[in-house]
């Protein structure tokens, strides 16, 4: 394998700047090693005064060239920096400029278009969505608008609505408690300015929407009982913004999930984000982490020839890596799993589908993942891990199914009754168990991690019974009991007996 690079993306935002460090690992779209962000909203004094005043300038030079050190020190051999709204509207761009500029940094101040273009490939990918998505990115200064299907781009836009531009430049203290007249001022503005915007993309139409940026995450997770981040949802938000317009900074300060520094601009941003959803007939929307940075990374890998590459792949490759997970290992128990699955489907002992037995290959190969923080309960640390790493390409559902795989690979077999599998129909509920205890036996047959110096058959053999060989010059007799443990779940699962030899 060949040494990785490594790269640095800096994103110079209106309300923050944001640094992530990537290592191209070969096989992946990029692993992710350092990331930081500092909230500055260099657009404050912007929106406020006209110019971007000199204290944020010396603090934007100060973070810039500290997170371009940072990424050296992880081994970045480039970093680049794509300066947005804010930098490209001064009238003062290029004193900011001056002060951001360091050795081996590379400045782009990049048109509201391409914003858009680049958040597009960091939430979407660069192969995009399977079905006609629209994404909403809420910005600082600006939100940027794409629809797309697969990897065609059917619209494109990005205009002067932003959280710190409608709390700062509105002649009102964003501070004190809006009312419905304040409210409405910035509702009205929405549907000005965006009226053509809106229009268009009703005529092109979608199937999906996803809205990405830190505004559309906090009002999401505000918005939820248990902090969840995955959908915003109209009838949530619409009563939620009715009480905050008439809520002093202070008073908004002790409103769950909302962050101290978001507390002046979540009025702005959450009406921005109420008008853009009743305008277009948006009852939820989904949720991203995603962004501009991360789309950086994306245009990079493309324009560099880093291609080709499976995104499911990737993703789990990547989450390993990050795990410091034992390769070798993963790779064998996730080979032995896919091995046995078809197996018993060519002998009629299960009927696993191809997509199910995709995922049990993906779990394989995390399913340690959680010794990254010991191995008491790693099991149960895995679960955690993967319900909570954005795998890029997966679906919830998808994750769901991966990380309960991992969760029940060791310790207690689970049953019908345990959480995850009750509301499921017995079909379902029983193909998950059989997989669980796939990767459980597959597992077993790398119990020393001597890898490829084990191998196994599967077979048929006299009467109601499924034979595995252990095949090794070395002492499997621990591979053989642990594998043996299983067979009261085999029979049970299964029905048939198993033996070992």
């Amino acid at each position: 394998m060949t040494e990785p690079k490594v790269v640095g993306f800096i994103d110079i935002g209106t309300n923050s700047i944001h640094l992530l460090v990537i290592k191209f690992y070969d096989g992946t779209l990029g692993t992710e090693i350092a990331r930081d962000r500092e909230v500055l909203r260099v657009g404050r004094s912007l929106y406020s005064k006209g110019m971007i005043d000199k204290d944020a300038i010396a603090k934007c030079g100060i973070i810039v060239k500290k997170f371009t050190a940072y990424a050296k020190k992880h081994g970045a051999e480039e970093v680049f920096a794509y300066a947005t709204c804010a930098t490209r509207e001064a009238e003062n761009r290029e004193e900011l400029l001056a002060a951001i500029q360091t050795d081996g940094l590379e400045v782009r101040v990049i048109p509201g278009d391409e914003e858009a273009r680049l958040i597009r490939l960091g939430v979407l990918g660069e192969n995009g969505p399977r079905e006609k998505t629209l994404l909403i990115d809420i910005g600082g200064g600006s939100t940027e608008f794409s629809i797309s299907i697969g990897n065609e781009v059917l619209f494109l836009d990005s205009l002067p609505l932003g959280a710190v531009r409608f709390a700062y430049g509105f002649p009102f203290d964003c501070k004190g408690p809006l009312g419905q007249e304040g409210y409405s001022s910035y509702q009205r503005e929405v549907e000005l300015c965006a009226y053509r915007t809106m229009r268009r993309i009703k005529e092109i139409g979608f199937d999906r929407v996803i809205g990405s940026s830190g505004t559309f995450v906090t009002l999401s997770e505000m918005c939820s009982p248990c902090g969840k981040k995955d959908t915003l949802s109209l009838e949530c938000l619409t009563p939620m913004m009715e009480s905050l317009k008439n809520m002093s900074i202070d008073e908004r300060s002790s409103v769950p999930r909302l962050s101290e520094n978001r507390t002046d601009i979540i009025v702005a941003g959450g009406a921005i984000a109420e008008e853009l959803m009743k305008g277009l007939g948006i009852d939820t929307i989904e949720i991203s982490h995603f962004g501009l940075k991360e789309g950086m990374m994306v245009d990079y890998r493309v324009n560099h020839g880093l291609r080709d590459i499976d995104v499911r792949e990737s993703a789990i490759a990547e989450l390993g890596y990050k795990c410091r997970y034992d390769l070798e290992h993963a790779m064998t128990v996730r080979k032995g799993a896919r091995k046995i699955a078809d197996r018993l489907n060519d002998m009629f002992v299960t009927d696993l589908n191809e997509h199910m037995i995709q995922m049990l290959e993906y779990a394989s190969q995390l399913h340690d993942i959680g010794e990254v923080f010991g191995y008491e309960k790693h099991h149960v640390m895995s679960y955690d891990i993967i319900m909570n790493s954005n795998l890029i390409g997966f679906d919830m559902g998808e994750i769901q199914m991966m990380a309960t795989f991992v969760r029940y690979h060791h310790k207690k077999m689970p049953s019908s009754d345990d959480s995850p599998f009750r509301k499921l129909d017995d079909k379902t509920s029983l193909k998950l168990r059989q997989c669980i205890l796939i990767l459980r036996m597959a597992d077993a047959m790398d119990r020393h991690r001597m890898q490829l110096e084990t191998d196994f058959t599967v077979e048929a053999v006299k009467g109601n019974t499924i034979l595995f060989t252990l095949i090794s010059d070395q002492d499997v007799s621990m591979e053989r009991w642990k594998l043996e443990e299983s067979a009261a779940d085999f029979k049970r699962l299964f029905g048939r007996e198993m033996k070992v030899l």
